[in-house]
């Protein structure tokens, strides 16, 4: 046997074995998520109980007076949502009660959109999301929430259906799109197209029990779409987080006074690389921090503002120089760009990240980026010595995302993979 023959041979029985163990620990999983999901309703119970006792007015006056009397101190701003780090789309708070001021006017359409759902013979996807409680922060839903609202422009109703009711009924549309690897085809209802959009944990997606029942798979970069071509044989898609350009646009009477550093990145225990690294060196800037900070260094809780509404980030971004990004360890080493680039971008922020990967297949090879933890402040520094410079660059990169990154133009992308998954 020739060594090449050799290694086929071996990759053939250890592909074999991974399948059985794949299907053994499948049958598991199916019936910890049954115990799981019946755990998640209670949770959710007792989350709507803890809802009403924040968004009451002694809650917001008394967190209101502690930030006035204690303005540096961590404000234990309610417990941490149970889906944790899944999601890494949005910067936002667990709960909508969190909100220190009034959110943006979008979020009405945007929970009108939920609310209104897929209508009779409607040509429009389902997206299977997380939740569709805009309370819980979850980036999957705001991401197929903004794509709906554009689709259903161009007369393709959309609909969405929360992990408790995925596989309970047909979901009436000719297609469905999972924002999530835990969606398993085989239990859904048969008719509709079924589709993946694998945007983070690209190791769970490509090592779905399941993959093989997929109609099609959207890629959130090139590096992925390229290594599902080698085990999916279906059709396989780009299609990039994008930004929606009515919620996040420059104000200019509230950016007049931009200054210093913002950082929207959620920590939920592990420590982020952007917190590594700032701790790097002197911060000599003024920095704010917003989202879920569990263990948050010591050295950076002076900086923490707590969680923000994700309907407030366009606000909190108009009034920051550069704004801080952080690819998670779940995209870091696939090019999935986060959807707060794009977004800092269009609200006239300029972002810096901590990996190169992904922007210059979308035009943005030009957003700073840093490589080791002391490299960051330095950055920062060097920006913000140079406004004129920083505000040339972050308007050519925002000439980009308005042209390429809408999610007006993702969804016309989307429409036209669909038309030719369903013809």
């Amino acid at each position: 046997m020739r060594p090449d023959e050799k290694v086929d041979s071996d990759l053939t029985r250890a592909m074999e074995e991974f399948r059985t163990i794949r299907a053994e620990l499948s049958g598991r999983l199916d019936a910890e998520i049954t115990r799981s999901r019946e755990l998640k309703r209670a949770l959710a119970q007792a989350e709507r109980k803890i809802e009403s006792i924040f968004q009451s007015k002694t809650w917001a006056a008394g967190k209101t007076l502690r930030r006035l009397v204690r303005p540096f101190s961590p404000v234990d701003e309610g417990p941490a949502s149970p889906l944790v780090e899944m999601e890494e789309a949005t910067a936002s708070g667990f709960v909508e009660a969190l909100l220190p001021g009034q959110p943006h006017p979008l979020w009405t359409e945007y929970e009108a959109e939920v609310a209104r759902g897929l209508e009779t013979g409607s040509e429009g996807p389902v997206f299977m999301v997380s939740t569709i409680r805009f309370g819980e922060g979850r980036g999957d839903l705001f991401l197929a929430t903004g794509l709906g609202r554009y689709l259903r422009r161009s007369g393709f109703g959309t609909g969405y259906l929360d992990q408790n009711d995925w596989y309970r009924s047909s979901p009436g549309g000719q297609s469905v799109i999972a924002m999530l690897p835990a969606f398993r085809p085989s239990k859904a209802a048969p008719g509709p197209k079924i589709i993946g959009w694998a945007r983070s944990e690209f190791v769970n997606w490509l090592t779905h029990p399941e993959l093989d029942r997929f109609d099609a798979i959207l890629c959130s970069s090139v590096k992925a779409a390229a290594e599902f071509s080698r085990y999916f044989a279906g059709p396989v898609h780009v299609l990039p987080i994008g930004v929606d350009l009515e919620l996040f646009q420059p104000d200019q009477a509230l950016s007049r006074n931009r200054a210093g550093v913002v950082s929207t990145v959620n920590q939920w225990g592990r420590e982020r690389d952007v917190y590594r690294a700032l701790r790097s060196g002197p911060i000599d800037f003024t920095l704010r921090i917003h989202g879920q900070s569990r263990g948050l260094p010591a050295e950076l809780a002076r900086y923490d503002q707590g969680p923000v509404h994700f309907f407030e980030l366009p606000a909190v971004y108009w009034g920051a120089k550069i704004v801080l990004d952080d690819f998670n360890w779940t995209t870091v080493g696939w090019g999935s760009v986060n959807s707060r680039v794009f977004e800092a971008i269009a609200a006239g922020a300029l972002p810096v990240t901590n990996s190169k990967r992904g922007l210059e297949a979308l035009g943005l090879a030009d957003v700073p980026t840093y490589a080791a933890p002391d490299e960051l402040n330095p950055l920062i520094d060097r920006l913000l010595g140079d406004p004129h410079g920083t505000d040339a660059l972050v308007e050519e990169l925002g000439s980009v995302v308005r042209e390429r990154h809408s999610l007006e133009m993702r969804a016309a992308d989307l429409v036209a993979i669909l038309a030719g998954l369903l013809e």
